[in-house]
């Protein structure tokens, strides 16, 4: 018997250090399957704000000099797209002999009083002292927020060394972090500068380089806002994300996140930013690691020494039923990883597609309004026509990323309302106005009916708004040429009700339950045109915001379709 215990424990103790290993290696792997994945969407993001620049850069390069307007007109498109860029910057470069002359031509663009500037140790905003080459701000938008800026050439050892770096490179060239001291909450920046050299210059060397320059694209990089869509992902699967500039001096390095992850789980990559080194690592959470292995081979060590001082000479027999019981604990582990890692890749496939399109459809979306805004009244009406239909297709694929989008965020648990008070009503008569250019080319009337007092509820409005552009779009596609489409708000106890109803051919009861799932379309749908997605994603909003989604109808009496959102008034 004493054998029998003895043996029992030490089979006990190696199965108890076999598990916590195996337990320890299968996380392992999961986290290094995880952290790959995070970095490369890491490194996607930063990209992305980077081709913000060559995109502005190429601008530069195709107009000669892009004025003021079409900077603007440019930069604000883009950083509507792009909330890690704080700011974006034209900086020429000026010597002594052009100073006047920059000055008054911006004078000229409405800027009164418009001088270089630097400051004085005290901060104090002084006229620059006369230097043989000056880079000052001359472009910049954000304007508003910005009107220091405006002017400013400061002779700053760290922006000068960027600026210079990316002269002789010809490669963008970042600068150290600092504080931003023009945003609302504080936080670090870093500079970026690309550099612009004149058309069809030979740049073979440094002297060729410094000789061609023009001027450079500025762009003013928040780390902290760039990755938090990152961060907000790694968390939600028990990550942690660093960000630190290993070029910068130690005691300054640090960008984004905890200097010190506390984990032995670690996953590091260097990446080349501007010229700089700078590293992105990623570190399982403690919670996380605890969870993951006090579970099983605590249970097994209990387990064992209770069988082996209680059943004894049972020993072999439970030995060979756990034997059984762990392998198919095992198989079904397996296969519930293999679940689950095909659902994560299929998340981080969307995902990674979605952001590779938006760097090409961002130079389309910024050159088109650039297109339509600069060449209005000088283009023929073929010419014009041919802007807009640009215009309209890349919106039609840029809200088609939006949907898969928010479906992968939907299936990672991750899809966020930022719910703030508005007036139902008036979004209402927004999408209703923007959908008139349909209307008309479909030859339909919409009977919308504005309301006399404002509905105020707690709403995200930008979703709610594609949740009606999905419906009345689904509308436009189905109502017959000539009839109406109505598009009304109904205030019931207790609950707000959107309805639009057409005079459609209407839906069939048997295929009404599969309306709102993803990629369903109806019989003869396809040909319409569509991916099934909206109503789905319709769907999604509605019932994030608490509420309800539905349609009526029968064949040969049109389609209402409907929601409803909770009355906190």
């Amino acid at each position: 018997m004493a054998l029998t215990v003895v043996f029992g424990l030490g089979v006990t103790i190696a199965a108890f250090l076999g598990v916590r290993a195996a337990d320890r290696d299968r996380l392992a792997f999961h986290f290094d399957r995880t952290a790959v994945n995070l970095e490369r969407v890491g490194r996607q993001r930063l990209q992305n704000e980077l081709d913000v620049l060559y995109s502005l850069r190429d601008a530069f390069d195709a107009e000669g000099l892009l004025t003021r307007q079409a900077f603007g007109v440019f930069a604000r498109a883009q950083l509507e797209r792009h909330p890690g860029i704080r700011a974006l910057e034209w900086v020429p470069e000026v010597p002594a002999s052009a100073r006047a002359a920059m000055e008054a031509a911006a004078r000229r663009d409405g800027l009164a009083g418009f001088r270089f500037t630097d400051r004085t140790p005290q901060g104090a905003l002084v006229t620059a002292p006369p230097r043989a080459v000056l880079y000052p701000v001359f472009y910049v938008e954000p304007v508003a927020g910005n009107e220091a800026a405006l002017g400013f050439a400061p002779l700053m050892r760290e922006r000068d060394e960027a600026i210079a770096r990316a002269r002789d490179t010809g490669r963008p060239a970042a600068s150290q972090a600092f504080t931003i001291v023009q945003a609302s909450h504080g936080g670090l920046g870093v500079a970026v500068f690309v550099p612009v050299y004149d058309p069809g210059a030979t740049l073979a060397s440094p002297a060729d380089r410094r000789k061609h320059l023009r001027g450079l694209v500025e762009g003013l990089f928040q780390p902290a806002e760039l990755l938090k869509p990152l961060q907000a992902e790694a968390r939600a699967l028990g990550v942690e994300v660093v960000l630190a500039d290993e070029s910068a001096p130690p005691g300054n390095r640090l960008l984004v996140g905890d200097p010190e992850p506390r984990s032995t789980f670690h996953h590091e990559a260097t990446i080349d930013m501007g010229t700089r080194r700078w590293m992105l690592a990623f570190a399982l959470a403690d919670e996380h690691v605890l969870a993951g292995l006090r579970g099983l081979e605590w249970l097994v060590l209990v387990a064992g020494l209770a069988s082996t001082a209680l059943i004894g000479g049972y020993l072999w027999s439970m030995l060979a039923r756990r034997a059984s019981a762990e392998q198919l604990v095992a198989e079904r582990t397996r296969a519930l990883d293999y679940a689950q890692a095909l659902d994560q890749m299929k998340t981080n496939f969307v995902n990674g597609v979605a952001h590779d399109l938006r760097t090409p459809l961002t130079s389309i979306l910024g050159y088109a309004e650039f297109l339509e805004e600069d060449l209005a009244h000088a283009s023929s009406p073929d010419q014009h026509g041919y802007i807009v239909q640009i215009m309209r297709g890349a919106r039609r694929l840029e809200r088609l990323m939006d949907d898969l989008l928010d479906l992968a965020q939907v299936d990672a648990g991750t899809f966020r309302l930022k719910r703030l008070p508005a007036d139902l009503g008036q979004h209402v008569q927004e999408v209703a106005e923007s959908m008139r250019p349909q209307l008309e080319e479909a030859g339909l009337h919409l009977d919308a009916p504005r309301l006399a007092t404002p509905i105020m509820l707690d709403i995200d409005a930008d979703r709610i708004e594609r949740v009606l552009a999905n419906l009345l779009s689904n509308a436009i596609k189905f109502a017959p040429r000539g009839t109406s489409i109505r598009l009304g708000i109904v205030v019931e106890a207790g609950q707000v009700r959107c309805e639009v109803a057409d005079r459609g051919p209407g839906i069939p009861a048997d295929e009404l339950p599969r309306l709102f799932k993803r990629f369903s379309q109806l019989a003869g749908a396809a040909a319409k045109g569509g991916t099934g997605l909206g109503l789905s994603i319709a769907k999604a909003i509605v019932e994030a915001h608490g509420g309800q989604i539905g349609v009526t109808s029968s064949p040969g009496h049109g389609a209402t379709f409907w929601f409803s959102l909770p009355d906190g008034r």
